[in-house]
């Protein structure tokens, strides 16, 4: 594809890793690094490194020899849904069409690909859960292009130096008879049976985990038998270094840890027992040395806030036929 305009001709094509994979983090960080600086590695995890992406689903607007603008896609291989996970442009080349035409030519290849419906963020190793309200403009570029903003969601942190749980917490938890520990190898099959039944859209995320050998970044609440009830995933600087937990290390610290992921089973609800998770999971994060809490990607802030989380950033989540 070409855009032809006053002197300048852009080509999109295809993201080429062997010519584009420098060229990306140079893009990125000449108009992203001051609020969102992240290093090449984490954007290469979370783009072109990452193993769920196929040829096509990611693309470039070229001006010379010279990347201006990229965006991300990931189609649903197993469904009619898909992300537009980023779109960015180099602030010198904007309002020339660039942005419009690398939009336009990702939701051609998500339609191709056979997607329905399609979200704005996510996918994959994603960066940001949608698009971040500290980034005014980008907001009404996509309602001009169709796209209808239902609601937002927010990354929180915490300092974890001090943290201690709630007395009246500790207690509920322990009136439900319930047991919280980290997992084991042997909890592998189990993890992941209930995760399938529990929340099959998770299921992709704690296999990596558990392929990865990280059996003890997945919390567990188990009743009296031994069943598991709740699941809840953890990340510390010492965990696999191919995970992408945290994105925003520049910025929250190189010890930042993380939680999330986490859920309970429906017929063990209204007892307690997701706090107790997140609880149980700041006090290992702390312990295991992270000094900031994340968790990422959240809509029940109240939830979280009990136990100390604040909003650090937030996003507006947008979605489209």
């Amino acid at each position: 594809m070409r855009i032809v305009g006053v002197a300048i001709t852009i080509h999109i094509r295809p993201f080429r890793a062997e010519c584009d994979a420098r060229a990306l983090p140079i893009l990125w960080n000449a108009n992203l690094g001051t609020d969102w600086p992240v290093s090449p590695e984490v954007l290469a995890r979370a783009t072109w490194a990452h193993a769920s992406y196929r040829e096509g689903d990611l693309l470039v607007a070229v001006l010379g020899d010279r990347v201006v603008g990229f965006v991300a896609t990931h189609p649903d291989r197993h469904g009619t849904g898909g992300n537009l996970s980023l779109l960015l442009v180099d602030s010198g080349h904007r309002r020339k069409d660039i942005g419009t035409a690398l939009h336009d030519a990702a939701l051609g290849h998500l339609r191709e690909a056979g997607a329905r419906s399609v979200v704005l963020g996510g996918g994959g190793d994603y960066l940001w859960p949608g698009v971040p309200l500290a980034l005014p403009s980008a907001v009404p570029f996509f309602q001009r292009r169709g796209w209808r903003f239902t609601h937002e969601c927010h990354d929180l942190t915490q300092r974890l130096a001090g943290y201690a749980t709630p007395v009246a917490i500790l207690k509920r938890g322990q009136a439900a008879g319930v047991v919280v520990a980290p997992g084991a190898e042997a909890d592998g099959s189990q993890i992941l049976a209930f995760v399938a039944r529990e929340f099959p859209e998770w299921l992709s995320y704690y296999a990596r985990v558990v392929d990865l050998g990280d059996h003890d970044d997945l919390l567990l609440a188990r009743d009296a038998s031994g069943a598991i009830l709740g699941v809840l995933m953890m990340y510390v600087a010492w965990s696999h270094p191919e995970r992408n937990d945290v994105r925003w290390k520049t910025l929250l610290g190189q010890d930042a840890g993380a939680l999330g992921v986490v859920g309970v089973a429906e017929a063990a609800r209204g007892h307690g027992i997701g706090t107790a998770l997140v609880a149980h999971a700041s006090e290992i994060l702390r312990e295991r040395g992270a000094g900031t809490g994340f968790v990422g990607w959240v809509w029940s802030v109240e939830f979280y806030a009990r136990l100390g989380y604040r909003p650090w950033r937030s996003y507006a989540m947008g979605e489209r036929e």
